[in-house]
Formats: C-alpha cells, sequence, structure tokens
C-alpha cells in the first residue's frame, strides 16, 4: 500500500451560507468563496438513504482553498437532504473530510 494520503477537503453543514461564509473570512481568512446552487436541474440522478429522489431539492454550496485544501459549507434549502438530517441531529459543524490516496490503494483502504 502506498503511503500518499492527504487530506483534501473538509466540508462543515450550515443554516445561513452568506453568515457562515462571511464569519470564515473575518475571523480565520478564508476566501474568496465559489457559490453553486444545486437543484433537480443540476443534478439528474440524485439518491437519499440509497433511494431516487422524486420531489423538488436544492442545496448551496461554497467552496474556497486553502493552501492544497478544499474548504466546503454546504446549506440544505428543501427536500430530502442528508444535510438536513444532520442539521436536526446534530445541529451545525463538520459533515466530512475527503483524504485523497492513490488509485491502487482505494480497495485495500475500503477494505480496512
Amino acid at each position: 500500500m502506498s503511503t500518499e494520503r492527504r487530506i483534501c477537503q473538509i466540508c462543515a453543514v450550515v443554516r445561513d451560507l452568506d453568515k457562515s461564509m462571511e464569519r470564515y473570512w473575518k475571523t480565520l481568512g478564508i476566501g474568496p468563496w465559489d457559490v453553486y446552487t444545486f437543484t433537480p436541474e443540476v443534478i439528474r440522478e440524485f439518491t437519499y438513504h440509497g433511494k431516487p429522489v422524486t420531489e423538488p431539492f436544492e442545496f448551496k454550496l461554497a467552496v474556497a482553498m486553502v493552501g492544497d485544501i478544499q474548504f466546503e459549507l454546504v446549506e440544505p434549502v428543501k427536500g430530502p437532504l442528508i444535510y438536513t438530517s444532520f442539521l436536526e441531529k446534530k445541529g451545525e459543524g463538520y459533515h466530512h473530510i475527503k483524504e485523497q490516496l492513490a488509485d491502487e490503494d482505494i480497495e485495500e483502504t475500503l477494505a480496512q
């Protein structure tokens, strides 16, 4: 197994994307942010707990780079979303950390 693994993304779920972007900028200097909106028009095959989503959904996402790590903020707006469930159960906070590893290490890493 290769030893080259690195964190490439840190994601937080937030209630208000605009306020969160401003807070990250003022307190940590993270920005500028690129903002995207995801709806059924943008994502064609969207699932929630393994089942296709047939009702309208929307979430906003902002990304900014800090060195070689991408910070991602996600605000759920409507519809069945893992981000909404996260906010309801845990409140605002870090949702996931994405790690990059070599292609040849994926299967072994998943098995572990």
